[in-house]
């Protein structure tokens, strides 16, 4: 483990299907918690309905972390784009960046809106500029116009 990173277990109740805390524990635990990042994992992701999960319990965890960080950051590929699943995390507005490995889909879908713009992330990216372009990096990155990276 790294010096410089804490890893925090929230309390809660197992999943059976995928061992995510949820329920009146975990809400209780992250009222305390303050977060620099979030990697938000969503099974769709879609501008109108926001990023989703397909489980309430798990959809109300992530939104009670996304809340509290500082920065959210959906990885997905191609296929979560533009869908959406039962239970809302967030909007899309609270999404600060978006990796995919298809950026003229995510462009497509956020130029509709006029939210997104996009180019190549490194594997350190750089704070200062909107997008940081990066040589050989293997994954794009979509960022929304308040993220201030």
């Amino acid at each position: 483990m790294h010096r410089h990173v804490k890893i925090v277990v929230v309390g809660g109740v197992a999943r059976p299907q995928s061992y995510e805390h949820i329920g009146p524990l975990a809400d209780a635990s992250l009222a305390q918690t303050n977060l620099d990042v979030m990697f938000l994992g969503v099974v769709d992701l879609d501008l109108e309905h926001g990023a989703t999960a397909a489980h309430e319990g798990e959809a109300s965890v992530d939104r009670q972390l996304a809340g509290r960080a500082g920065r959210v950051v959906v990885p997905t590929d191609h296929s979560k784009l533009g869908r959406s699943a039962l239970a809302r995390i967030c909007s899309i507005d609270e999404v600060d960046v978006l990796l995919t490995d298809r950026p003229a889909q995510a462009r497509r879908a956020a130029g509709r809106r006029g939210l997104l713009t996009s180019g190549r992330v490194s594997r350190r990216p750089e704070c200062g500029g909107p997008v940081n372009k990066a040589q050989g990096a293997g994954l794009w990155v979509a960022v929304t116009s308040g993220s201030g990276l």
